[in-house]
């Protein structure tokens, strides 16, 4: 896939995973007072942070589902994890 392409989906989760965070649904994780959400892109590889808890783990799978299905990225949940600390 083109890194352009892959750049323009992962816009799209962007805006889906901030209109869940706005909704109070799901809650990002700041370094520090005044920085923004934290979350990571690395070549092709997703890092997404929230609070740990099963109700926004759930919500996290669900939006990826729903990006997924709209991109046509599928998520390869054998190579994913979910770390809880």
């Amino acid at each position: 896939m083109s890194p352009y392409l892959f750049i323009l989906c992962n816009e799209g989760l962007s805006i889906i995973l901030k209109y869940y965070e706005r909704r109070g649904v799901i809650h990002g994780v700041k370094v520090c007072k005044g920085t923004p959400i934290l979350s990571l892109v690395i070549c092709y590889q997703l890092f997404l942070f929230c609070k740990a808890g099963k109700s926004e783990a759930t919500t996290l799978k669900n939006i990826l589902d729903i990006y997924g299905k709209t991109s046509n990225q599928l998520i390869n949940y054998q190579k994913s994890e979910i770390l809880l600390t």
